[in-house]
């Protein structure tokens, strides 16, 4: 089974989000295993990790992966999505979002 690491930065409402987890969920029937890393919404921003779960999809949420730019927890989120993809060990790491694509 091939495995996938997809990240992004965060499963705020919108279509990123939806077509985030509709992708985790959809390619299991094709023998994928996939991880979600997400991060965390923004205070003023839905939050769609619902969404994921109604698709059986348990993204795995690191707290300092953030939309806005801070030099301490980027490089806190770098680590962490680095220790994630060490112990997957990934096929294909697919990142959504610019921040996500710059850690992944």
């Amino acid at each position: 089974m091939k495995k996938v690491v997809r990240i992004i930065a965060r499963l705020n409402i919108g279509g990123p989000a939806i077509n985030t987890v509709l992708l985790s969920a959809g390619l299991d029937k094709f023998g994928f295993k996939t991880c979600l890393v997400a991060g965390t919404v923004g205070v003023n921003e839905g939050d769609m990790e619902y969404f994921a779960r109604e698709h059986c999809v348990k993204p795995v949420i690191v707290n300092d992966l953030t939309r806005e730019i801070n030099v301490l927890k980027d490089l806190k989120a770098l680590w962490k999505v680095y220790r994630i993809i060490r112990r997957e060990k990934p096929d294909i790491v697919h990142t959504h979002t610019a921040k996500a694509g710059t850690l992944g």
